[in-house]
């Protein structure tokens, strides 16, 4: 059972991205605004922001990084940026490949993406010279079981990946690269320092919440609204009891942070896995050497 502690992603660690954040004009203090126009701020905030009423230096230039809604509102970050905005189901999409290269970020050994929509994901660490260089096939062989299924059963691609031994470092360059033979998508990126925090058990369960909504008439006609869900995972984990007040307090510090969660590298296929905020730990002081635990995971939307 291990954590990665997620590093916040700035201007200071995003070296280059083969991505572009043209997804409007920037915002300018010199242009003149209608409602519901929409611009983007770069160097700062990475949003989007929509006009909600006339601006510009006619009337009122206001900044819609500082402005408190009367003029502007937020409404997602930038293609670019989506990778970072802790929204699983907000995708970064390009076409062939995405590629974000990172620097300047400290010691970091865990790496892991979520919401794929790709064939390959591909990880390269230099620090100097080449120290890691992991591609991890997405395509999902798991529906093929006969030769009928072999041709008619649709592709399908893993959604998550966990980077396996991440050598660890203080200085080094990171570089990722998603590719695909049509559109690359995914949901985020998150880099940052590994904890191991136990052994999972046999028991560990997994799940969804479904935020959809259906609405009764009365009538009998149904009124469906799909929203997004959220995958959750109920570890059962066997520690050794003398980490058990040391466990606690790594959990404090986790409270209200997302995280990711999963039983380990290797078992990731079994939905293990899981981006988001514990709800509840429990530990059970079972006896002197080992002892149990339970975390309830619920993932990002």
């Amino acid at each position: 059972m291990k954590l990665i502690r997620p590093t916040i992603i700035s201007n200071a660690h995003l070296t280059s991205s083969n991505v572009a954040e043209n997804d409007h004009d920037a915002w300018d203090i010199s242009t003149d605004y209608a409602t519901d126009a929409f611009v983007i701020v770069i160097g700062t905030t990475h949003k989007i922001y929509k006009a909600v009423q006339a601006s510009g230096p006619a009337t009122s230039p206001v900044n819609p990084t500082v402005d408190n809604g009367t003029y502007w509102t937020p409404q997602s970050a930038t293609n670019r940026w989506k990778a970072f905005d802790q929204k699983i189901s907000a995708k970064v999409e390009n076409a062939s490949a995405i590629e974000y290269i990172f620097d300047n970020l400290g010691l970091i050994d865990g790496f892991a993406l979520f919401g794929l929509e790709a064939e390959s994901a591909q990880l390269i660490i230099t620090n100097g010279t080449e120290v890691y260089n992991q591609t991890i096939d997405l395509i999902d062989t798991d529906a093929i079981v006969d030769g009928y299924s072999y041709f008619f059963e649709p592709i399908s691609y893993k959604p998550t990946v966990i980077f396996a031994e991440v050598p660890p470092y203080s200085f080094a360059t990171y570089q990722v690269i998603i590719s695909a033979s049509g559109t690359a998508k995914v949901g985020q990126i998150v880099l940052g320092r590994n904890y191991v925090i136990g052994n999972s058990l046999f028991g560990t369960s997994i799940g969804l919440i479904d935020y959809s909504v259906r609405q009764d008439d009365g009538f009998g006609n149904w009124n469906i609204i799909q929203r997004a869900y959220s995958e959750t995972v109920d570890f059962d984990v066997i520690m050794d009891t003398g980490s058990a007040q040391r466990t606690r307090q790594l959990m404090s510090s986790i409270r209200a942070t997302p995280v990711v969660f999963f039983a380990d590298e290797t078992l990731s296929a079994y939905g293990t896995v899981a981006y988001g905020f514990f709800k509840d730990f429990s530990v059970v002081l079972s006896g002197p050497v080992k002892s149990k635990f339970s975390l309830e995971v619920e993932g990002l939307t």
